[in-house]
């Protein structure tokens, strides 16, 4: 079991952080398929009764294991396709939160290289459009961003 346990830490730790020596040891235990009581797991596996339950916990969590209903609780692996699918869905999410998060940022500093406005005024109203997606700019926090940039545009052509 040992070297099976090092292989699941190989490639859970890539996925997942945190996944440990003890996680390893329930995952395996639990791959015949077969659900198992948290004291069957304990039997089994050799760890002590609060590392078991805070494994079970950690699997639970990211979606490794399911619990069942039953009383005692029962515990097995989850389809691993739906596992990745779950754990790709969260990263994409992230990672598209993540992008918006440094777009943001980059709009802080320098100024966005990608981003193009249409300021229309006509008589007593102003809008700005967000040229990219041409949609009218909502945000107080975008819109101040595009006046900070335009107040140095203009503070650049004064000093002209």
């Amino acid at each position: 079991m040992d070297r099976d346990a090092v292989e699941a830490i190989n490639i859970f730790g890539d996925l997942v952080t945190g996944f440990g020596w003890g996680h390893a040891k329930i995952y395996l235990s639990l791959k015949g398929g077969e659900p198992k009581t948290a004291r069957q797991l304990i039997e089994e596996t050799g760890l002590v009764r609060s590392k078991t339950y805070s494994a079970l916990n950690y699997l639970l969590e990211r979606g490794i294991v399911r619990c069942t209903d039953a009383h005692p609780a029962n515990y097995q692996i989850l389809n691993p396709d739906k596992f990745l699918n779950d754990l790709l869905r969260k990263t994409i999410t992230r990672l598209n939160n993540k992008r918006m998060q440094l777009r943001k940022l980059n709009a802080n500093g320098n100024g966005d290289a990608d981003k193009e406005y249409l300021i229309k005024i006509n008589g007593t109203q102003t809008r700005i459009i967000d040229y990219t997606n041409r949609a009218q700019v909502k945000d107080k926090d975008e819109a101040r961003q595009i006046k900070r940039v335009l107040d140095r545009f203009i503070d650049e052509l004064e000093h002209k």
